[in-house]
């Protein structure tokens, strides 16, 4: 049965939570979870603590097969997160391992439609994970201004603002 670990309320609201969905290829998601720590295209790492980066990782086999429906219905209508990552089956195969960016969509049917414009989901280096959530968790952002970029890449995969393609 899928649940989420005894501690996620416990979790900092500043930890974005990744939710390991495929379980073919273990060297995949631990390569994954290496490359949260790489820094974004233009960070010099100064004021930012690479080795430290916070996260907070859902790997259970319970979730194996599990699909972005599946973990927004558990996480339900009252989560505080803005934005879940989804490590899946084109994470483990894609090289890059892009994670699926999903939504929370809260009960604000303007939000929603916004967030809609452009889809709900993306594709997000990891790398590029944490400015997504903190930006969101911060309202610097919206989601919308994320996945507007995403969708003008060819593979609809958000690789930062500079320009990186």
């Amino acid at each position: 049965m899928r649940s989420l670990p005894p501690d996620f309320d416990d979790r900092n609201e500043f930890h974005p939570v990744f939710v390991r969905t495929d379980y073919s290829d273990g060297a995949a998601w631990q390569d994954m979870v290496n490359k949260l720590n790489d820094l974004p295209d233009g960070w010099d790492g100064e004021n930012w603590d690479v080795d430290d980066m916070p996260k907070y990782l859902v790997d259970d086999p319970s979730w194996d097969g599990a699909t972005a429906d599946d973990v927004l219905a558990l996480l339900g209508d009252e989560t505080p997160l803005t934005v879940v990552f989804v490590a899946d089956k084109v994470t483990m195969v894609d090289p890059e391992r892009p994670l699926l960016a999903v939504a929370t969509l809260d009960s604000d049917p303007e939000y929603a439609q916004e967030v809609t414009e452009f889809g709900r989901e993306f594709r997000i280096l990891p790398r590029e994970s944490h400015g997504l959530h903190v930006n969101l968790e911060l309202g610097n952002m919206d989601f919308t201004d994320w996945s507007r970029s995403a969708a003008a890449a060819p593979d609809r995969t958000f690789r930062g603002f500079g320009g990186t393609g």
